[in-house]
């Protein structure tokens, strides 16, 4: 495949409903933002790392870290519920229109939530999707719970049903924010990234650990002390 360009965004709302402030929360010491960053930094297929925030605190606390900032996002593409892809579109289109960085061919989509994940983990995403067999590789983690056997759903007399039948027993898993990469034109043709050719790289569970609340981010805090990251 021809060289691509591959650019990495961190896309963080100011605004967190589960943790106010946790973006920019010190997780042993640390702004929750940098672990992503300094992540991505040492990727072998990343060059420039940019944050599309609308929040100047974390658009400073970013910068500090080496991150680029291009711009404030728009309220509007900020608030609770926006889909992230508007924000993704939104990062794709700004670079269309500039001169200062070069085209970007890849996005490598890190949410600032999943702070255990590694630099190889990223590359090995990367690696995969530039063997140009799919559209988007994802990171996933097995799943404690098969739909087949575990999970439920209730019909309008309360009746309780398996979700799906299946004489396979294949493993199940969860798709973890810890890594998306995706071609931009792609993501500009599809709504839907996973609906398209996807590969996967299966990580570590705590490696996925996506902070939502105050619970998970005392659980980040356990596994960098037992890890010694």
């Amino acid at each position: 495949m021809d060289k691509k360009n591959i650019q990495a965004w961190i896309f963080v709302r100011g605004d967190s409903l589960g943790l106010p402030g946790k973006n920019v929360k010190p997780l042993l010491g640390k702004p929750l933002i940098a672990y992503t960053i300094e992540a991505a930094r040492k990727s072998r297929f990343i060059k420039d790392v940019f944050v599309s925030t609308d929040s100047p605190t974390v658009a400073a606390t970013a910068e500090q870290f080496g991150a680029i900032i291009p711009f404030l996002r728009p309220a509007e593409l900020a608030v609770l519920g926006s889909p992230v892809r508007n924000a993704w579109i939104h990062a794709i289109q700004w670079n269309r229109q500039q001169s200062e960085f070069p085209r970007m061919d890849v996005m490598v989509a890190l949410p600032v939530t999943t702070p255990l994940r590694t630099p190889a983990e990223i590359d090995q995403a990367i690696e995969l999707y530039l063997q140009g067999e799919c559209d988007t590789v994802t990171a996933v983690v097995r799943s404690n719970q098969h739909p087949a056997k575990n999970m439920l759903y209730l019909d309008e007399n309360g009746y309780a049903s398996l979700c799906e039948k299946t004489k396979e027993e294949r493993p199940a898993y969860d798709v973890s924010s810890l890594v998306h990469v995706s071609g931009t034109d792609y993501i500009l043709q599809e709504p839907d990234y996973l609906k398209g050719r996807v590969k996967t790289v299966e990580v570590p569970r705590e490696h996925g650990l996506d902070i939502k609340d105050i619970w998970d981010f005392k659980l980040a805090e356990i596994i960098l002390k037992e890890t010694g990251k």
